[in-house]
């Protein structure tokens, strides 16, 4: 199968995927990951809408998967950036 136009799950994990592995490796303090995670979250608009552009063939089934998966992360990437982000000023959390 052709994932890109065919699966929207795809662009959700490839994002998802992107901003935990951010948060949760120790490569850096907590502050510059929070920001670097951050930074990179802006970012997924684009890549979503790029997304949108390739997905020529979607399939019912992954579209939901997708979805619910995007939707289900919003608390697990709240607690990343509660923890992470600590030291961050409230300019530096707006995305």
């Amino acid at each position: 199968m052709d994932f890109e136009e065919t699966d929207p799950q795809t662009y959700v994990n490839e994002c998802s995927n992107g901003i935990f592995s951010l948060l949760k490796k120790e490569y850096d303090t907590p502050r510059n990951r929070a920001l670097a995670a951050t930074a990179r979250l802006k970012q997924m608009p684009f890549l979503i809408e790029q997304g949108k552009g390739n997905l020529s063939k979607p399939v019912r089934l992954y579209a939901q998967l997708a979805i619910d998966s995007a939707r289900s992360s919003r608390q697990p990437f709240q607690r990343q950036f509660d923890d992470a982000g600590e030291d961050l000023s409230p300019s530096e959390k707006t995305i």
